[in-house]
């Protein structure tokens, strides 16, 4: 398992174990006899500095006579923390798994980003050849404006292809907790 890092859900989730390890502790001390040792010193608010101030102590010994509901009290808290344990546990594989599954989505999106830039160079290659052809008579206006469809169509999938990329990438930031920090952002 790794550190709960800035991820805000797995940080939430570390604490509320940690307030549940405390109750844990709470309720099984709560089981336990008492033992209390007291002083109480009472000044003689009438004469000040008199020799009437009386110092009083002793001990105090108290055991819960029905133990049954603050067991179970102890039950439900050791519960309750084993439960915050593996939901840690379990949203820690969940953000390890959906953070690799990004970073092959990442680099598929990179990959087809690419080819799609290159087919755009290659569209607009393919149009200036048929202007040319078309200003030498050798081309009709459909095929050019076909070409510049076709060159317009490229150049809208790369956009699009690069919107999913950048939306990939804020997941990755909001996934790892650091989407703040990219926009400048402190949190203290």
């Amino acid at each position: 398992m790794r550190d709960a890092g800035p991820n805000p859900a797995l940080q939430i989730l570390h604490y509320t174990r940690d307030h549940s390890q405390s109750n844990l502790k709470f309720q099984e001390n709560q089981i336990r006899p008492l033992l209390d040792l007291f002083m109480i010193h009472d000044l003689n608010q009438a004469t000040p500095g008199s020799q009437d101030d009386e110092t009083t102590g002793g001990v105090s010994f108290q055991v819960p006579l029905d133990r049954g509901p603050i067991r179970a009290q102890a039950r439900q808290s050791a519960l309750r923390l084993e439960s915050d344990r593996t939901s840690i546990v379990d949203l820690d594989v969940r953000l390890s798994f959906d953070l690799r599954k990004l970073y092959v989505d990442l680099d598929n999106q990179a990959r087809i980003l690419s080819w799609r830039e290159r087919a755009t160079e290659v569209g607009q290659s393919k149009l200036d050849a048929q202007i040319s052809k078309y200003k030498n008579g050798i081309s009709t206006l459909v095929d050019v404006v076909r070409f510049q469809q076709d060159l317009q169509n490229s150049m809208l999938d790369v956009v699009s292809t690069r919107v999913t990329f950048n939306k990939l990438l804020f997941r990755r930031l909001a996934l790892e907790g650091t989407l703040y920090r990219s926009f400048g952002i402190s949190v203290e």
